[in-house]
């Protein structure tokens, strides 16, 4: 596939470089963290909406089991979205690296790929330049589409994480109007990030394959 980035300064012959195996296990890793975590949000934000209705009447008692039930379903989505990420740092990293050995110029190294997601503010913007140019690796309409998805996915993934993470002031008030106002949502926001799941399962399966054409 030919691409407008490329950099004759860099080898992309002789010397040995990194083959597509160094991405595509993390490609997998998304596709199947995305699928539990998926599942996992859908099922903790219909606990979280049950246990809220009990916080507006304290005198009505929370079921054993349903608080168990949303400790597991949370604990586990919390596993599982955090496989996920780790699954975004790893493939950012290697495949930048599998592109910048083929000559393909990225606006940033490939350690940004992880750094980025440890710079306050920073992570809202740097993990995703150091995919966008790994998604750019195709010809003309192709490349396009390929960034428009990454383009959706990030707003989707970033906005919901921030809206989960500022219902948690919500959630710890004293105030039982406010920690219903929390709880509700925090589920709204698990509820809808199955899209952004969803999303990157399809999406990276698309550039994986797309990458993989480099090595051809």
């Amino acid at each position: 596939m030919s691409n407008p980035q490329q950099d004759s300064s860099l080898p992309n012959s002789g010397a040995s470089v990194p083959g597509p195996e160094r991405f595509s296990g993390w490609a997998r890793h998304i596709r199947n963290s995305a699928a539990l975590a998926a599942a996992a949000s859908v099922v903790t934000a219909l606990l979280t909406f049950a246990v809220s209705k009990s916080v507006t009447d304290p005198s009505v008692p929370i079921p054993t089991a349903l608080s168990f039930g949303m400790l597991f379903a949370t604990g586990f989505f919390t596993a599982t979205n955090l496989w996920f990420m780790v699954a975004l740092m790893g493939f950012g990293l290697r495949s930048a690296q599998y592109v910048r050995a083929r000559g393909v110029n990225t606006r940033l190294k490939p350690g940004w790929a992880i750094g980025g997601w440890f710079i306050p503010i920073g992570q809202l913007i740097l993990p995703y330049l150091a995919l966008v140019d790994v998604f750019g690796v195709g010809a003309g309409e192709q490349a396009a589409a390929r960034k428009r998805s990454l383009v959706w996915f990030w707003i989707w993934f970033t906005v919901l994480n921030q809206v989960a993470s500022y219902s948690f002031g919500d959630i710890i008030s004293s105030d039982l109007a406010t920690q219903f106002q929390g709880y509700q949502i925090y589920a709204g926001a698990l509820a809808f990030n199955i899209v952004p799941l969803m999303m990157a399962r399809k999406v990276f399966a698309e550039v994986t394959a797309d990458l993989q054409g480099l090595a051809r």
